[in-house]
């Protein structure tokens, strides 16, 4: 999808660098045209494989990139699960900006796993694995802090994932 005129990339970049400090994380260059290339990924595989209903990249900046790094605050520990992930959201850009951290990235729908994963490895994301199995039937780690962006109600994210989580751990809703 082609940008509109009066969008360029340096603009997009000073949008996530205005944002991202709005939420108390500096970016530097390296940082934002980071997370620049995961949108420009995420726009190529939503033309593909319809992995988000959000298409347009202002958006993708805001509700997605900008709305990922909002968890930042609440991370603790090295351990990091993103269940249910999706297209990799919040995982891949807490990631890019928390290279300190390993992230396990679950998701049960193949397509969207493949593309995190893809995603990750053409960002050479490290410290992100990806898991493509429904949560209830992941039981190989235990997180320090751990999440579900989707509608999952507490007591439900609870009783399938409430297993991954260390007894020191924590899980964000």
């Amino acid at each position: 999808m082609p940008r509109c005129p009066s969008v360029t990339r340096a603009s997009e970049h000073e949008l996530l660098v205005a944002g991202a400090h709005d939420l108390g994380i500096e970016l530097d260059s390296a940082g934002g045209e980071a997370l620049l290339r995961l949108v420009d990924e995420l726009e190529l595989g939503n033309a593909q494989f319809n992995l988000t209903a959000i298409r347009d990249r202002a958006g993708m900046l805001r509700k997605h990139v900008l709305d990922s790094l909002s968890l930042r605050p609440y991370l603790r520990g090295v351990r990091v699960a993103d269940i249910g992930t999706g297209a990799g959201f919040p995982g891949l850009p807490l990631a890019i900006v928390n290279p300190e951290r390993r992230f396990t990235l679950v998701e049960a729908t193949g397509k969207k796993a493949r593309f995190a994963e893809q995603t990750a490895e053409r960002l050479a994301l490290a410290n992100v694995q990806v898991v493509h199995t429904r949560a209830e039937n992941y039981s190989r780690s235990s997180f320090s802090i751990q999440w579900s962006r989707g509608s999952v109600v507490t007591g439900g994210f609870c009783a399938y994932a409430g297993h991954l989580c260390a007894p020191d751990g924590g899980y964000l809703r």
